[in-house]
């Protein structure tokens, strides 16, 4: 992606967004800095922040952890390698990156030293019952 911002190419307006999801993201920023001050700009707002100040909410944030440490089918960190390629379909990433992210991939995975791993958050809870939420 040199010479182009993936910042400048996504589809978001100056207004807020009520659900932002990234997934295998971060690592693949050059200026993660720049990122997150535009999710700021996109979402307004901390999620859990957001459930909690309304009064309408009971829940927790819960994280999930997935770990591979091996690069081949079926395993998640595989498929979601291989799912970049739809960028170069896209003209975002030319075929001689992606390629050479593959071959760097299965280089690691002959060495024995690939590790994918994905952190998620999710925030579960309940609306709460408005006369319970109203006395709040």
């Amino acid at each position: 992606m040199r010479g182009n911002r993936l910042l400048d190419r996504l589809p978001f307006s100056h207004a807020p967004v009520e659900v932002l999801y990234c997934n295998n993201l971060l690592e693949c920023l050059g200026d993660r800095q720049a990122f997150a001050r535009d999710v700021a700009r996109w979402t307004g707002r901390r999620l859990w922040g957001l459930f909690h100040s309304t009064h309408l909410f009971a829940g927790t944030v819960h994280a999930r952890l997935l770990i591979n440490t091996a690069y081949a089918p079926p395993w998640y960190g595989h498929a979601r390698a291989r799912d970049l390629g739809a960028l170069v379909d896209r003209g975002v990433v030319s075929a001689a990156d992606y390629a050479s992210f593959i071959a760097d991939l299965e280089a690691r995975e002959s060495q024995g030293r690939y590790f994918y791993s994905v952190t998620g958050f999710a925030y579960v809870g309940r609306r709460l019952d408005l006369r319970t939420a109203k006395g709040r």
